[in-house]
């Protein structure tokens, strides 16, 4: 009936991923640590260790150790009510104000959703933008999904260290 019980790789990783966001549940659902894990993890997966604070990716698009967007600036700016530059963004100080205003904003509409706040709904957030937390939540798996799914895994580790501190 069943010739072949073995799993590939990728399942077995995806299975270990769907584990581990499970379990970040029980870690916290404090908003404020929550948003302050994120924060910190992030440039630790967007550039290598050691990269200066001016490093540019994304083709020259996405500024600093936080890889920050114009879009993302934007946002910040309607967030915040303040009217900072892209370039701005090249001072680590300035960059993480960015990334911890605009995770906030988007933490409390995911909560006021009635939905649990994860890690995971907010490095969606960071690397596919500002409704990317709806796909935290569906199984259906297309393409966006997929690289959000290949970018949380990137930041996972950082994630399961920090919390065997």
């Amino acid at each position: 009936m069943y010739k072949d019980l073995s799993f590939s790789p990728k399942f077995v990783k995806v299975c270990l991923l769907c584990l581990a966001s499970t379990s970040a549940l029980l870690w916290s659902n404090d908003r404020k640590i929550i948003v302050d894990d994120v924060v910190n993890i992030i440039p630790l997966v967007e550039v290598s260790r050691g990269s200066p604070h001016t490093i540019r990716g994304d083709g020259g698009l996405a500024f600093g150790w936080y890889q920050i967007h114009q879009v993302m600036v934007d946002d910040y700016n309607r967030i915040s009510g303040e009217a900072i530059s892209h370039e701005d963004v090249f001072n680590p100080k300035v960059a993480k104000r960015v990334c911890r205003t605009v995770l906030n904003h988007y933490a409390k509409y995911i909560e006021s959703q009635d939905i649990v706040l994860t890690h995971k709904h907010l490095f969606f957030v960071w690397n596919g933008g500002g409704s990317a937390w709806r796909l935290a939540e569906t199984t259906a798996f297309t393409p966006k999904k997929r690289n959000l799914e290949r970018y949380y895994s990137r930041a996972l580790p950082h994630l399961l260290s920090l919390k065997s501190e």
